[in-house]
């Protein structure tokens, strides 16, 4: 949030940040008690799929659309391409009509192809600046619109503005964790004892923050004995589950004590 507190937290084995993005949207949710203002992500939670998500919920979304493949700058993109809605066909540079063939469900997102004759396109003056195929296609997705309309809303002044802070909220987080807490690494292995290592920083992290708040931005005071006693048998429990040392303990307890 606004003062880089931690309200939603996921870890994973998958390289791919896209099927990240509704589970922590929605654990967000539930955990602010709250409706969400904007929603603010890089480039690597893009798919067309948690596009049409956030249309649907509503959403105030600023997220950089993919490029998808590459395109030749001699090929005509969709954009050279006029649609016609009474026959709904679309009409190429050349005037050549593409028709509608059929459509395809993606990942839970529909698209529909259309396609010009291939008789159109082998005796085309314009057919090396358009396609080597047979025949022109288009692959047209439901939210083909709406990602044109997201790029030209965060090349906008107030786009750019709003997009501007998800640097400010975020990375200072990730920099709190990894130089002034010295959490540069996982300690542990596997997926379910390196979540249980994350969460805990995480804790340490908004503690910290919490603090800073309750004190009106100065010295950070000491917690309650309770709380930090809370907090060393909850690493006693965890030690035991992954049958790590006591020397392993006392480290991560100290380690715990510095960072709050």
């Amino acid at each position: 949030d606004k003062n880089q507190m931690i309200v939603a937290v996921g870890l994973g084995n998958n390289s791919d940040d896209t099927s990240s993005f509704r589970p922590m949207v929605e654990q967000s949710q539930v955990n602010v008690a709250g409706a969400i203002g904007a929603v603010l992500v890089d480039g690597g939670y893009y798919s067309k799929r948690n596009l049409q998500y956030s249309i649907e919920e509503g959403f105030d979304l600023y997220m950089p659309v993919g490029k998808g493949f590459p395109v030749s700058p001699q090929k005509f993109t969709r954009e050279d391409f006029v649609y016609n809605t009474e026959s709904d066909s679309y009409v190429c540079p050349a005037g050549q009509r593409l028709t509608f063939k059929t459509r395809r469900l993606r990942g839970g997102v529909e698209s529909r192809l259309y396609r010009c004759s291939e008789s159109a396109c082998s005796v085309c003056c314009l057919r090396s600046e358009c396609t080597t195929a047979p025949a022109r296609e288009l692959n047209i997705s439901s939210v083909w619109r709406h990602e044109q309309e997201m790029k030209t809303k965060l090349c906008s002044p107030a786009g750019r503005a709003v997009y501007g802070f998800r640097k400010i909220l975020v990375e200072p987080v990730f920099g709190n964790m990894k130089f002034n807490l010295g959490f540069g690494r996982f300690v542990l292995r596997g997926l379910k004892k390196v979540r249980g290592e994350f969460l805990l920083m995480c804790i340490a992290h908004n503690l910290r923050k919490l603090s800073r708040l309750r004190s009106g931005g100065g010295p950070i005071f000491r917690l309650e004995t309770a709380i930090l006693t809370r907090i060393q048998a909850l690493l006693r429990k965890f030690g035991s589950l992954t049958r790590t040392s006591s020397r392993f303990q006392a480290l991560q307890t100290k380690k715990l004590e510095y960072a709050l």
